[in-house]
């Protein structure tokens, strides 16, 4: 897999950009690249009576920034725009990820995909929701040597510190908004999962991932 070029692509391009109404600049290029993976639900009714009894609370990441849908941007018919063997693993990737989602008693509020390129911290920051479960594929092409070891910064104040494995998938959750950051020497594709309620995740020997106990 070429990730020079994957990196050039303008899928990447496209992930870097935001519409961020909150900041008031609105149109934004941003370090990390991200996609919403989220199912379309239409709105309810209780949803509709809310709007006027919500339109002046301010909003957390997911109300104020807009992303653009991975499955728009995968269905762009273009090599220019991303290979086809990217398309085809970030598709796979998405499938699996998904499939173990679809095995859980409650179902995600809110997902995305951060890829994450070698030497870029992701900041910290916490998740508005009760639990996230994060999914991850390793790739060692054009690794860079920027840190001691790929790992999460946890904390307020970066209390702790857990290594990631060197294994090629591994999976992890937190819990109650803790904050945490990213630092990695590798290509990481992090599947995020947002639940506003406590979920049970499946265990090491049940799905294809390393647990990384947080």
């Amino acid at each position: 897999m070429n990730f020079k070029r994957f990196k050039d692509s303008a899928f990447v391009n496209l992930g870097h950009s935001r519409f961020d109404y909150q900041t008031g600049t609105y149109f934004l290029n941003k370090p990390s690249i991200l996609f919403e993976t989220s199912i379309f639900l239409r709105f309810h009714h209780d949803e509709i009576n809310n709007f006027n009894e919500l339109e002046n609370k301010p909003g957390g990441f997911d109300k104020s920034q807009a992303l653009v849908h991975l499955k728009k941007a995968l269905l762009i018919n273009d090599p220019l725009f991303l290979d086809i063997e990217f398309k085809k693993e970030i598709a796979r990737q998405w499938l699996e990820t998904s499939t173990i989602i679809d095995t859980l008693e409650k179902k995600p509020k809110w997902s995305i995909l951060l890829i994450n390129e070698p030497g870029i911290v992701v900041p910290k920051h916490t998740h508005k929701f009760q639990q996230t479960l994060t999914f991850c594929y390793t790739f060692e092409d054009e690794k860079a040597n920027v840190f001691d070891n790929s790992c999460l910064i946890l904390g307020s104040n970066g209390e702790r510190k857990v290594n990631f494995t060197n294994d090629k998938k591994s999976y992890f959750t937190i819990l109650d908004f803790l904050p945490h950051e990213v630092r990695s020497n590798e290509w990481r594709f992090f599947w995020v999962y947002d639940f506003d309620e406590y979920v049970s995740i499946p265990k090491e020997d049940e799905i294809d991932f390393t647990y990384l106990k947080i």
